[in-house]
């Protein structure tokens, strides 16, 4: 069976959902008798123990990120004064993306993946192989980060569907459909029975208005949010030591969180070397300046996010400029100086990493998406830094 279009360059949808499946097996299993193993890091002692605990702090660090972000500058807000908004602390439970698949199905594709899933899971809980606990640690560790990358070949291959004949399409369905069901079986905890009433409901109701659909999806979405991260039975570690031990993770997760961060931060000054990337002239500075104040007039502060390097070198050397020439900015315009200068002040660190040129792109970015930062650098720019230097040069 061949499709109908060429996708040669990709992995395989069904093959993907095969790979995602068999390891979430896998991890379930690991999850269960997780708790188990846990009590050899009481049993180790000196190099055994300290490389056991720096393995955990990795892994740790790993669901961190994958859970909330480990970027200091996400938490810059909090940092400078400002409201903390905790909503924004709230993620979407890891394996929701699996359910983007329905998304891509018409509507008598999707009465066949329902037809499939009445099958229900067909996992069965094994026992795992006896394992030193920094080997689990490990493994852990690695299966996160594949499930993260089949996340994303997940999402790129879904169109796929789409491209398939019939046969292959009944096959995907049916891999997907076990796929679907172990994560509502056993990850999500609903049992069969309720998944069925589920199912005889949808039947006898065959017409829902627009809005009783929109409160089924809210209603989705709210009970979503209120599973058990997938990755948070890892911190069970933290429960089974004392407090000695507990101090010493503590201080490896900080030291593996900075190298993280010290890592990404020299790609950055790497990909920051290409000379396109920065303004050649004074005119490319001042156009990139006014381009990117227009553009945050329409779209706000995501225009950061989507602007090119050279915009965001522009407004750093602009901010240079500012930090350095503060006399000669307020000679020029006394009153305007003030008023700009006073909305920048609760967010002097942060304007002063603008103007940093040891600070990456990609730093600056995160940090001019602050509405105070952003708005006010702009402020500044346009309103007194553009005339001043005109006036200069």
């Amino acid at each position: 069976m061949d499709f109908k279009t060429n996708i040669e360059e990709e992995d395989n949808i069904w093959d993907i959902i095969t790979n995602i499946h068999g390891e979430l097996e896998y991890i379930q299993n690991v999850k269960n008798q997780y708790g188990e193993l846990l009590p050899q890091l009481n049993e180790l002692e000196g190099v055994l123990l300290d490389e056991a605990l720096q393995e955990y702090a990795a892994l740790e660090v790993k669901v961190i990120e994958e859970q909330h972000g480990i970027d200091p500058l996400e938490n810059e807000a909090e940092e400078e004064g400002e409201d903390h908004d905790e909503s924004s602390d709230a993620s979407e439970h890891f394996l929701t993306y699996i359910f983007e698949l329905r998304d891509a199905l018409n509507d008598e594709d999707l009465e066949l993946l329902d037809l499939y899933t009445l099958q229900g899971s067909d996992y069965k809980e094994e026992e795992i192989d006896e394992t030193d606990i920094e080997d689990l640690f490990i493994e852990i560790r690695e299966h996160l980060e594949s499930q993260q990358n089949l996340k994303i070949k997940f999402r790129n291959a879904l169109h796929q569907v789409k491209d398939l004949d019939r046969g292959w399409l009944k096959h995907t369905l049916k891999v997907y459909a076990s796929l679907e069901m172990f994560v509502k079986e056993e990850v999500f905890g609903l049992k069969k029975d309720e998944l069925e009433e589920e199912d005889n409901d949808s039947d006898t109701e065959e017409e829902e208005s627009e809005e009783e659909e929109i409160e089924s999806e809210e209603s989705e979405k709210e009970e979503s949010s209120k599973l058990e991260p997938f990755w948070d039975f890892v911190f069970k570690a933290r429960e089974i030591v004392d407090d000695e031990l507990e101090n010493k993770i503590d201080k490896y997760v900080q030291k593996e969180a900075k190298r993280i961060l010290k890592e990404r931060e020299n790609e950055e000054m790497e990909m920051d070397m290409d000379d396109e990337d920065h303004p050649q002239t004074r005119g490319e500075m001042f156009k990139d300046v006014l381009d990117i104040t227009n553009e945050f007039e329409n779209n706000g502060p995501c225009c950061f996010d989507i602007c090119s390097k050279r915009k965001i070198s522009s407004i750093s050397k602009m901010t240079e400029f500012i930090l350095d020439n503060k006399e000669s900015l307020q000679a020029h315009n006394p009153k305007m100086f003030l008023k700009v200068y006073k909305m920048l002040l609760p967010v002097k660190r942060s304007v002063r990493k603008i103007g940093d040129r040891t600070v990456s792109s990609h730093r600056k970015r995160k940090i001019l998406q602050n509405p105070q930062v952003g708005a006010g650098l702009l402020t500044f720019m346009e309103k007194l830094a553009l005339p001043t230097l005109n006036n200069l040069f």
